[in-house]
């Protein structure tokens, strides 16, 4: 599931792929001890964040997206983001963009019929790989158990940027100029993560939910997961928006039709975040973690109309899926902090 030329964004938010640079950020985030009770992590040593995210980004079982959130664009707030004493907590590459070359060709010897069933966002101009490639031989591919019937991407590189609901491709209007080279740079904050786990013990994730073993094997569960770990950026809707993107993706990317959530007992605003805002069910408690899990099914035909239709009444239709190229990267100021907030503890 390497997602490493993939980006998503929508008017509120950017999703893109944590990469080596974002370590050094990401790891001054996980030596607060409130997240990592939040999210049952260990602390890492900085080196041991470096080998877990490259052990991440060549995953064929879980990704991660960083979460980047838009800075405003009146005159005043813009003078504060070109201060130069601002630039010293930029979160950017160093050295050149990798390029990759040797890419395999595209599926083979699959239906394209029952890829548009399975996978919906994926076109035939699109790179696809099934299995892992030379250049990501770390990556093992999870047995057939693990995956059921329908083949499971490996890497998925977009050919252009589309909606993440429909595969309409985007017109150049609805990026307000902040994808196209030459344009002025668009500011974004570093805010949290999202994460996708895909589920081995799938069985007893359903008989848990409530449905028979003989549920069809072209099923497939992931655990979701969001961080918000900035704290101006909590309680205001983002970490709603980043899960219904993810799991978006996961349906029409990676063929997801279940969800899986398991929560701490005492975190009430994940607990809240899933089962109000994102109509998730408890099915079963895990006494011995203190933990809860919820689910929700997104595989017939009325669950995956009611899901549009949730997203498209909150908004969050406006999700578009593209590839992360070096013009991506580069036209884009990813900050560590918002330079507008002071120093707060409020969540």
């Amino acid at each position: 599931m390497i997602n490493e030329e993939v980006f998503m964004f929508s008017p509120q938010l950017r999703l893109i792929p944590y990469l080596s640079h974002h370590v050094p950020h990401y790891h001054a985030w996980m030596c607060n001890p409130a997240l990592l009770a939040a999210t049952e992590s260990e602390p890492l040593s900085l080196e041991e964040e470096f080998e877990n995210q490259l052990a991440w980004l060549q995953s064929m079982a879980k990704l991660t997206f960083l979460l980047a959130a838009p800075l405003p664009e009146s005159p005043h707030e813009r003078a504060i983001h070109d201060d130069e004493k601002i630039h010293q907590g930029m979160v950017r590459r160093e050295g050149p963009f990798p390029s990759k070359s040797n890419r395999a060709e595209g599926p083979q010897g699959l239906n394209p019929e029952e890829i548009r069933q399975s996978f919906p966002l994926l076109a035939e101009d699109d790179y696809v790989s099934w299995g892992s490639t030379s250049a990501d031989d770390i990556s093992i591919l999870p047995n057939k158990g693990f995956i059921g019937q329908k083949p499971l991407p490996g890497r998925y590189i977009p050919s252009q940027i589309k909606n993440i609901f429909t595969g309409e491709p985007i017109k150049a209007s609805s990026t307000n100029g902040s994808l196209n080279p030459g344009a002025r740079k668009p500011y974004f904050v570093m805010i949290g993560d999202c994460n996708l786990f895909l589920l081995n013990d799938e069985d007893e994730e359903r008989e848990n939910n409530g449905t028979t073993s003989s549920a069809p094997m072209d099923r497939r569960v992931f655990e979701v997961e969001v961080m918000i770990a900035y704290e101006p950026y909590r309680q205001k809707g983002l970490a709603t928006r980043a899960l219904r993107m993810l799991i978006q993706y996961a349906i029409s990317v990676l063929g997801g039709t279940d969800f899986v959530a398991k929560i701490l007992e005492n975190n009430t605003p994940s607990i809240e975040l899933f089962k109000t805002k994102l109509g998730f069910t408890e099915f079963k408690r895990v006494r011995v973690f203190n933990e809860i899990h919820y689910s929700r099914s997104i595989y017939t035909t009325e669950e995956k109309q009611n899901w549009k239709n949730e997203c498209a009444a909150l908004g969050c239709s406006d999700c578009w899926s593209g590839p992360y190229t070096q013009d991506v990267e580069q036209n884009m100021v990813l900050l560590a902090q918002n330079p507008s907030f002071k120093i707060t503890t409020q969540s």
